[in-house]
């Protein structure tokens, strides 16, 4: 009896101890490593680590606790499902872990990057269960983007000579003098002149580019990755589209970051600008003088404006007609040009360098034939280079004149009638036939023109008696018993017309004097 209770004592004391022991070894004895991790970066570049703990006791371990210390100049971009504490000191928790006996692991992956001045040389540290168990990582060497820029035109110079319409091409290098490459790239920011219409952009270096550039406005844009000791290097093409000096100016800033935070110390700025060469019109001015002018019919007139020798356009062009009459009108201007009568100015296309303009129309003096004086004209023009007036040349000569355009003497249209026939005759004589001959001449252009001819005949009032002379025939016209009317419509200067009227004299004889008496 005595035995038995002894063995049964013994069991149980071994049961403690290997409870005790089993608590104890449990958390001495797992293994914190770091089995994953990135040992070289640059500033901004994305470094991964991978901390595992591996439990080689038999006792499973629950509601463990993994903190790993990261430097305090690195950010943190993927916890991987620790809770992150800023600090310092700055820190990823894992908690609960739970590893099973006999080997079970668990591993805790997380990203982070070095910030713009992270130190070279430092290390990640892992603790398990507060020193329970504790690793440190390799040494981080840490590289360093270092930028500049250049803009440039394609010569090397940042003031291009050029004028309006030349194609100017600028050369924007951005440059990675660092020992890490850029990997966020770098930030570009560049405002084309608004002065300036925009042709292309290219990357010889194949780097990151917009689509466009916008005239006066900020365009952004990344380059992507520049490796250390290289560059992205991009050709902006655009034309000279203004005159203003203001606008013919390309700005841009450049920037790098670690991801987060802006890495230069003082903004990377560039700018072009352009001296203008502006190209001078030289205008001589030809007016054709119409000579004797009809006053009825008008003329045709022809004015030349000649560029030839110009080394720039005439732009904005106006010719003013000083001392133009009133009542002239101009009609039929051809070649683009416009004429205002209430200024009686001429307004005119733009004329190339190298070219000439005619331009014609006809001048109606007055219009119904009424005569008007010759006028003697001034032809001031009125023009700019091709920067307009604002930040150009207005030009007011050559002034052409004075020079007198002058009228032809007036001529009226006649219109004359002749009459011819028996100029006696007997009491009631029969079938006395007479002739009127009515003609037209003058001016053509009034053609034409409708004449009313009358031919007044003796009749009973006139010579006092019951009756007068009868017609018998009025060739075409109308007789009311006193007066014969024909209407006629002349078409040519000079052209006649000729009507026979035939009548039979009065019977009374107290008529034969054509006056009233007793007979």
């Amino acid at each position: 009896m005595k035995r038995k209770g002894f063995q049964n004592f013994r069991l149980w004391i071994m049961v403690v101890a290997v409870t005790v022991l089993g608590a104890v070894s449990a958390s001495a004895q797992v293994n914190a490593a770091f089995t994953a991790e990135s040992t070289a970066l640059a500033v901004g570049e994305t470094g991964s680590w991978t901390v595992t703990l591996t439990n080689p006791d038999v006792t499973d371990i629950t509601g463990g606790t993994l903190v790993v210390t990261v430097p305090d100049d690195f950010t943190v971009t993927n916890a991987g499902g620790g809770a992150e504490l800023a600090g310092p000191p700055h820190t990823l928790t894992w908690t609960p872990i739970n590893l099973t006996g006999g080997g079970g692991s668990a591993a805790f992956t997380f990203e982070a990057h070095p910030d713009c001045a992270a130190a070279s040389g430092q290390t990640m540290s892992a603790d398990f269960n507060s020193g329970a168990s504790t690793t440190t990582s390799s040494s981080i060497a840490v590289s360093y983007p270092l930028m500049s820029l250049e803009l440039v035109d394609s010569g090397g110079g940042t003031v291009t000579t050029a004028s309006v319409g030349d194609s100017v091409t600028w050369v924007l290098t951005i440059e990675n003098n660092g020992t890490g490459n850029m990997v966020t790239g770098a930030d570009v920011a560049f405002t084309l002149g608004a002065g300036f219409s925009f042709s292309s952009i290219t990357s010889s270096t194949a780097n990151t580019t917009p689509a466009a550039l916008t005239p006066g406005t900020a365009v952004n844009w990344n380059t992507g990755t520049i490796p250390a000791g290289g560059s992205a290097v991009y050709s902006i093409t655009g034309t000279v589209s203004s005159c203003n000096l203001n606008e013919l100016v390309n700005n841009v800033t450049v920037d790098w970051s670690d991801g987060v935070t802006n890495c230069n110390a003082v903004q990377h700025t560039g700018s072009t600008s352009i001296e203008l060469v502006i190209h001078e019109p030289a205008v001589v001015i030809t007016v054709n003088n119409p000579g004797l002018i009809p006053y009825c019919t008008g003329t045709s007139a022809s004015i030349t404006v000649d560029n030839t020798a110009g080394a720039g356009p005439a732009e904005n062009f106006t010719l003013k007609m000083a001392g133009w009459p009133a009542s002239w009108a101009v009609s039929n201007v051809t070649n683009g040009v416009t004429w205002n009568s209430g200024t009686s100015t001429f307004s005119l296309p733009d004329i190339a360098a190298g070219a000439a303009l005619t331009f014609n129309f006809d001048v109606d003096p007055a219009a119904g034939c009424s005569v008007t004086d010759s006028a003697t004209l001034l032809f001031l023009p009125d023009y700019t280079n091709e920067c307009g007036a604002t930040y150009g040349t207005e030009y007011f000569n050559p002034v052409t004149g004075p020079q007198t355009w002058t009228m032809e003497a007036p001529i009226s249209p006649t219109v004359t009638a002749t009459k011819s026939g028996p100029t006696s005759v007997q009491v009631g004589d029969t079938n006395l036939s007479y002739t009127i001959q009515v003609t037209y001449s003058g001016p053509t252009d009034v053609l034409p023109y409708t004449a009313t001819i009358t031919d007044d005949y003796p009749d009973a009032t006139q010579i006092g008696l019951s009756s007068g002379f009868l017609v018998t025939n009025a060739d075409g016209g109308t007789d009311d018993g006193s007066t014969i009317t024909w209407g006629h419509t002349f078409t040519a200067s000079p052209e006649t017309v000729t009507y026979t009227v035939v009548m039979d004299a009065p019977t009374d004889e107290c008529a034969a004097d054509l006056s009233p008496k007793t007979c």
